[in-house]
């Protein structure tokens, strides 16, 4: 259970410390800027916290700096969003897939097909510092790092040791120590296909994600040693594809595809890669030579989406100005204060009525990962979504984007 649990922190790192880069390249660092946003607002309301613990401040004061730090991330949607929308709908969707469902899935798959159990017995870590990684308190990333590099200068130190410092390498965007601790890695298992996987990973980062050369010679050193591995299929399919070899990317994929009939979601976002595939070869005139496909397609995931009508009290017309814009934003009920989903309109435009849905999310997933949500609409001055006094409000309402349609929202309240 302790490896799982490391396993699953290092998993989320390494995802997190993916994300920023491939989605740069698509939305040239809108996005990044969104991300370094919703850090910098966590780490702020865990310090508010703190302070209104300790007495520092004021209850009314941290309930009013909480507000201004729940819309203070707003401030991108206008034009963040709209050009990451348009660039993100053909390009950042291939960089999402793969960092946000085929990274950890490939990555569990890695595990169970790869003969790691004999090489991921964390147990000897936990025996040397039994105290920073016992169950109640879980190690910091600094705290685990230096439990790992301690052990890997004894006599002790086994594979395992090894592979748990690349990933936490690779969480920390620390490239050329990670390729290190994979090379040893693949010293000592005799080139494992896990080990050249990892390598061929932490190579490809230093490369801005891209496979190309040593990389791609590693997936398919891999590969011949397992010729069924999925992870090792996906990553020959990828380089292929950079390299302009659509034949034998599809044909990597294809097999990729075969062994992936027991996740239909996986399967799904495969075949998407192979319709994109598709599509590019034809651009580039190539013609390919398909066999078909050996799987039944698999069936796309049902999208949410609320209807959204918002209008303004008729005596507060008069103090509508020209200027004035308007945010509709929802967040989590009990969460942290940072909207999940925002929709930047003019407040001339009212009454009117949109749909929210997967787009509007400011941080990836979907409106249905949400059980529920609180939803609210905010008419502000200067284009500024901090609320000041003078605004214009709505209620806020607890809705649930699985089960709610339709939402009306009235803006009827003037802000103190």
């Amino acid at each position: 259970m302790l490896f799982w649990t490391i396993a699953a922190i290092m998993l989320v790192l390494a995802v997190a410390a993916l994300i920023p880069a491939l989605l740069r390249k698509n939305t040239e660092l809108e996005e990044d800027t969104r991300s370094q946003n919703v850090l910098i607002a966590r780490e702020r309301l865990a310090e508010m916290e703190k302070e209104q613990s300790a007495g520092t401040i004021s209850p009314e004061t941290f309930d009013q700096e909480k507000e201004e730090l729940e819309l203070s991330l707003l401030d991108d949607v206008s034009a963040g969003k709209t050009a990451s929308d348009n660039t993100g709908k053909t390009h950042g969707v291939f960089g999402l897939v793969l960092v946000l469902i085929l990274v950890p899935l490939v990555s569990l798959a890695t595990y169970l097909t790869l003969g790691a159990p004999q090489y991921l017995d964390v147990s000897q870590i936990a025996e040397t510092n039994p105290h920073d990684l016992s169950p109640d308190k879980m190690p910091t990333m600094e705290e685990l790092l230096a439990t790992l590099e301690q052990r890997v200068k004894t006599e002790q130190a086994a594979p395992d040791d090894w592979y748990m410092l690349g990933r936490v390498y690779n969480s920390m965007g620390r490239w050329d120590d990670a390729v290190s601790a994979f090379e040893k890695l693949a010293e000592l298992t005799e080139n494992h296909p896990a080990a050249l996987l990892g390598l061929a990973d932490a190579l490809a980062m230093q490369n801005d994600g891209r496979l190309t050369g040593r990389p791609y010679q590693l997936v398919l050193q891999a590969l011949d040693a397992e010729p069924e591995n999925v992870t090792a299929l996906w990553l020959a399919g990828k380089g292929a594809s950079e390299s302009g070899d659509y034949q034998n990317a599809l044909y990597y994929w294809r097999q990729a595809e075969a062994g992936l009939t027991e996740d239909p979601e996986m399967l799904a976002e495969m075949q998407s890669l192979i319709r994109d595939l598709k599509a590019a070869a034809g651009q580039a005139g190539q013609e390919l030579d398909d066999p078909g496909s050996s799987v039944a397609a698999a069936p796309a995931a049902p999208g949410v989406a609320v209807e959204v009508k918002v209008s303004l009290k008729p005596d507060l017309q008069e103090r509508l100005k020209p200027d004035d814009q308007l945010f509709i934003f929802a967040r989590q009920p009990n969460g942290p204060p940072m909207p999940v989903a925002a929709v930047k309109r003019q407040a001339s435009e009212l009454p009117l009525t949109i749909t929210l849905d997967d787009n509007a999310l400011l941080s990836g997933g979907r409106l249905s990962d949400h059980a529920q949500l609180v939803l609210a609409a905010r008419i502000t001055r200067g284009g500024e979504p901090t609320a000041r006094s003078g605004d214009l409000q709505s209620s806020d309402t607890v809705f649930s984007p699985a089960s709610d349609p339709s939402i009306e929202l009235v803006i009827d309240k003037i802000v103190p």
